[in-house]
């Protein structure tokens, strides 16, 4: 009795996960889809605008949501993911005033920017 309630809850699942594969109209594992829109990379690095030394910890964002990286030790940074465009950046750092960039236009990957920050007195 036992096994029978097994082989049925088996037979249950089975029947269930192949009505979804009908439903949704694939032949088997769901795969990605391709797409052929072309990821960009910006890279750069961001100084002091007096001694031109990195400045490690600076944020920088991107005027799109949730995209948004840091500065290494060495003030060097990389945003991956982006479509071809224009965009605008904005690089801070505590006790630096805030640089916008604006129409940064990103066409293929290897952009360097380089940004330089004043320190507030």
């Amino acid at each position: 009795m036992f096994a029978m309630k097994r082989l049925s809850a088996l037979f249950t699942i089975v029947i269930v996960f192949a009505s979804f594969q009908l439903i949704a109209g694939n032949e088997g594992p769901i795969k990605k889809k391709e797409t052929s829109v072309q990821s960009i990379t910006i890279k750069g690095r961001v100084v002091d605008i007096d001694t031109r030394e990195g400045l490690a910890g600076a944020e920088i964002t991107v005027d799109v949501p949730g995209i948004k990286a840091f500065t290494d030790l060495d003030g060097n940074f990389e945003i991956a993911g982006l479509s071809p465009g224009q965009y605008t950046l904005v690089c801070s750092m505590i006790s630096y005033h805030k640089s916008l960039l604006e129409n940064i236009e990103v066409k293929k990957d290897a952009e360097k920017i380089e940004i330089a920050l004043e320190e507030i007195r």
